[in-house]
């Protein structure tokens, strides 16, 4: 019995080796960030522009831009985080995508004091995920 949980195991991690190798970096050409912008509501927060630019990728039906926007409650964790709301998801899938543009994201409208994001390039060949950023709305 003992045996036959080490093999599944064993073959559990190179599934997930694998899992992990094939989300390498794919070669898409994007620009995205996020700075800061003054509130009008109150001094001491400021506000999130999000601006992005995918105007050099080639969008088809096979390849689905996602960008995960995660709202946190316990900021003191930063990108470590485990108390969240809702995602939002800008997706190309989305008939009001535009390649180049931006959001603002305001600290009322979220209810929380940070959120983290992430960007998710999906074709048939390749995925690809960035690295979640932080934003936190107090100076």
């Amino acid at each position: 019995m003992k045996k036959l949980f080490f093999i599944t195991l064993f073959l559990f991690y190179l599934t997930n080796i694998k899992a992990q190798m094939s989300n390498t970096l794919c070669g898409f050409n994007y620009e995205i960030n996020v700075s800061p912008v003054e509130s009008d509501v109150l001094s001491s927060i400021q506000e999130a522009q999000m601006s992005w630019d995918f105007s050099n990728i080639n969008f088809n039906k096979k390849l689905i831009v996602t960008i995960e926007i995660v709202p946190i409650y316990d900021c003191f964790n930063n990108e470590s985080a485990v108390d969240f709301k809702e995602t939002i998801r800008i997706s190309s899938n989305d008939t009001k995508f535009n390649k180049s543009g931006s959001f603002l994201f305001k600290h009322i409208d979220m209810m929380t004091k940070c959120f983290k994001w992430r960007v998710i390039m999906n074709s048939v060949h390749c995925v690809e995920t960035s690295n979640w950023q932080y934003f936190s709305y107090l100076k």
